[in-house]
């Protein structure tokens, strides 16, 4: 077709071991960029299937950390990363947060809690393992350059576009073994999802009465919390996922609480330290699961 429409001519047939520059089983890793296994416009094809997949990304950053240390010290830091992903359909967002406070209250009771909190949300890359056909990194190595990814007029020569003026995929089946049939890895990549968000909190305080001289008492309580949320979809049109289409839905909560209290007494005596600490600890753990599933 892009020869057609250039008015031009290519040698299909041609004395060496592949045809118009094509290979006809598949690409080894270093094919891509040797003249001597591929040719003319596939070597440009092969490129620009690989832009396709793998587009320039782009991210961001930024924290923020005051600290300030007197009878009172805190430490606070936010951080933000938005970062988008060099496959397709991937990208990562996350924000975390983090106060500590202490503060020596008399010489001898200290007191001071701890808290974060941090937020992360993820598309991941429709790429299963190294060797299913959805992985794009091994797809555009073994196919050939022919490969149609849009919907193309073979009167005109030019894409066929939707009712919103975009390009189509070519989903229909009409390519021979070997090339993958019954499926469209781009299209799967845009079209499924498997979405990860998972959220944390936690926090801790403590208390510490010195008295006597040589006893210190201290308590510490904590709770963590942990969500996570998962969404994995498959289009009903082509894939895994044909022809109804599939879902899932996970949900995870986990909660820990800890609570102890120390009692230590130490003593110098001369050259020798002698040290003795008793204490007592309560832990709560609950995890609770739902997972759902449709086709």
């Amino acid at each position: 077709v892009k020869v057609a429409r250039m008015r031009r001519s290519v040698l299909l047939i041609s004395p060496l071991k592949h045809l118009g520059g094509l290979t006809s089983n598949g690409l080894g890793a270093t094919d891509i960029g040797n003249k001597t296994a591929i040719g003319g416009m596939s070597r440009e094809f092969y490129q620009r299937l690989f832009d396709y997949y793998f587009p320039d990304s782009s991210g961001s950053q930024w924290r923020f950390e005051p600290h300030v240390a007197e009878k009172t010290d805190y430490y606070a830091s936010i951080g933000y990363l938005n970062e988008e992903g060099f496959i397709i359909e991937s990208d990562l967002t996350r924000f975390t947060g983090r106060a500590n406070v202490n503060f020596q209250a008399t010489d001898w009771l200290k007191t001071g809690f701890n808290v974060n909190v941090a937020n992360r949300k993820s598309n991941w890359a429709q790429t299963g393992s190294s060797t299913t056909f959805v992985n794009p990194i091994r797809f555009t190595r073994g196919i050939g350059s022919i490969y149609p990814i849009h919907q193309i007029d073979p009167a005109t020569g030019q894409y066929i576009l939707d009712d919103y003026g975009k390009k189509q995929f070519d989903i229909y089946d009409h390519r021979a073994g070997g090339a993958s049939t019954g499926r469209h890895v781009p299209a799967e990549i845009r079209w499924d999802e498997d979405m990860d968000e998972t959220s944390t909190l936690g926090g801790k305080t403590y208390v510490e009465i010195t008295f006597l001289k040589d006893f210190k008492f201290t308590t510490n309580a904590s709770m963590d919390q942990r969500f996570y949320y998962n969404t994995h979809y498959n289009n009903p049109l082509i894939c895994d996922g044909a022809p109804g289409g599939r879902a899932y839905r996970t949900y995870n909560k986990r909660n820990s609480v800890n609570i102890n209290q120390l009692l230590n007494y130490g003593k110098v005596f001369d050259n020798h330290n002698f040290n003795v600490i008793l204490g007592h600890e309560s832990y709560e753990y609950k995890y609770n699961r739902l997972r759902g599933a449709r086709t």
